[in-house]
């Protein structure tokens, strides 16, 4: 989906966030994500790649001080719509202006799993 909104309302001055400092064997998350955003057309340029962050707390401090050496003061966040709400608040909290786009939610989910996500995100904003 980041692809997606970059292809759709990015210029050459727009710079994607590949966040997430989590490891898979000798694979981190942020570098994974750049990968696939470079494959699906995302210029590497207008990549930036945060590595640090493992919490989405982390991630919106980490962003934050990125896009603003750069800066940059608003970004677009593209995430499930059940995180949504945290991730604005968090993300707002940390300084920077942001419009939300959900990406597709796992509809498809069962419902036990659900309720479970929006019961943690809940509990989670309150924080």
């Amino acid at each position: 989906m980041g692809a997606e909104t970059y292809h759709e309302r990015g210029d050459t001055q727009t710079v994607v966030v590949a966040s997430g400092g989590r490891r898979w064997g000798d694979v981190v998350e942020a570098d994974a994500m750049a990968r696939e955003l470079a494959r699906r057309g995302v210029p590497e340029r207008a990549i930036v790649r945060e590595r640090c962050s493992l919490s989405t707390r982390d991630n919106a401090r980490f962003t934050a001080e990125a896009l603003g050496r750069r800066g940059i003061g608003r970004a677009a966040i593209v995430t499930c719509a059940w995180h949504m709400p945290r991730a604005v608040a968090l993300f707002t909290r940390a300084g920077l202006e942001v419009e939300p786009v959900a990406a597709r939610d796992g509809r498809g989910a069962p419902w036990p799993s659900r309720l479970w996500r929006w019961g943690v995100e809940r509990l989670l904003t309150q924080v």
